[in-house]
């Protein structure tokens, strides 16, 4: 399997942005605001963030592997 990052980081900055929030406004999915900034950038999210990423986003867990 392969992860798509590119999509993952798409989808939770336009998200974000939809909500009209900074990376800092998040506080209520308890990730840190550089962890999302990261993320938003391109890098790969651990296990654990990636499940409560997707969580908030209501995606589910395999939505961004092919």
């Amino acid at each position: 399997m392969i992860f798509n990052n590119k999509k993952f980081a798409k989808d939770l900055k336009s998200i974000r942005q939809d909500l009209g929030v900074g990376v800092r406004g998040l506080k209520g999915l308890n990730v840190s605001h550089s962890t999302i900034s990261r993320l938003e950038n391109g890098k790969l999210p651990d296990i654990l963030t990636y499940a409560k990423i997707c969580r908030w986003m209501e995606k589910p867990l395999e939505t961004y592997f092919k």
